[in-house]
């Protein structure tokens, strides 16, 4: 069973925002909430391994600021775009008002990237 870390309060993620958050002491994942779901997914674009943060969420897909790679924050699959693999995934739970995120990837196939 993974472990779980606190990255905020529900009010810390508005709809449609990505919030970049650390965990794992140097692992930069993004969170979005979008129609009414908590989303949490690696940080960084497979692309040209910029930061997502900045970058557009439309329903479960969330599109890189940069050259417009879109992501299913649902499963981490590439949909479109110049990237070519997808991004990784995390289970995200909520108690209360306070958000937390496992502190694997679901997503076992989609390793986070490190800088």
């Amino acid at each position: 069973m993974s472990e779980y870390v606190k990255v905020g309060t529900l009010e810390d993620f508005p709809p449609g925002e990505v919030r970049s958050r650390i965990i794992n002491n140097d692992e930069q994942i993004s969170v979005v909430s979008s129609d009414g779901k908590l989303y949490a997914v690696g940080g960084w674009c497979t692309h040209l391994k910029v930061s997502l943060r900045g970058s557009y969420v439309e329903h479960q897909w969330l599109w890189c600021w940069l050259h417009y790679s879109a992501f299913d924050m649902e499963t981490g699959a590439r949909m479109d775009g110049p990237a070519v693999d997808g991004i990784p995934v995390y289970d995200v739970r909520v108690d209360g008002e306070d958000v937390y995120v496992s502190a694997e990837a679901k997503t076992s196939d989609l390793k986070p990237i490190s800088h």
